[in-house]
């Protein structure tokens, strides 16, 4: 039975590359982790950039918490092959129905898909803004501060898991 793999020359000296597809499965999971890294990050990100109806009063010890909805409402899921490796979501205090479904990502098999957003029905027009309201975007900002620390994040993933 012939080994498959490929012959690369350099300098006068022949290598032969033979693919680990068990390393290559460790590292796609490190990836994976990182990933859910950075989209924990974005969502840590956009929790903090979300409005929330009575601003610092909503955290006062001792008091009624006024809004906070749409920043409860945020969370972020990643996906390896199409299946789920990292999700946080958080449920509604005093709430019995489940926090909502996730997108389908089944369909992108092969690939690593992180996604940040929100559930509350609302989210869209907060970030947006209407035709009454201006813009005050959240996900954006969110998603930018994590993005600039992706590559690191990622990296420390893949030497934890020994890459």
């Amino acid at each position: 039975m012939p080994i498959s793999g490929r012959t690369v020359s350099s300098g006068g000296t022949t290598f032969f590359l033979r693919p680990n597809k068990l390393g290559l499965a460790k590292l796609r999971n490190a990836i994976a982790v990182g990933v859910a890294q950075v989209m924990l990050d974005a969502e840590t990100e956009a929790k903090r950039e979300a409005p929330v109806r009575g601003g610092y009063r909503s955290f006062v010890p001792g008091t009624k918490p006024i809004g906070g909805t749409l920043r409860r409402s945020i969370h972020s899921a990643t996906f390896l092959d199409g299946k789920l490796v990292s999700q946080h979501v958080e449920a509604v205090p005093g709430s019995t129905r489940p926090p909502g479904p996730l997108p389908e990502m089944a369909a992108l098999p092969g690939r690593i898909v992180g996604y940040v957003g929100t559930n509350s029905g609302y989210g869209a027009f907060v970030e947006l803004g209407t035709v009454r309201m201006t813009p005050r975007p959240f996900l954006g900002p969110g998603l930018e501060v994590a993005s600039k620390r992706a590559v690191a994040t990622i990296a420390r993933a893949v030497q934890r898991a020994g890459g």
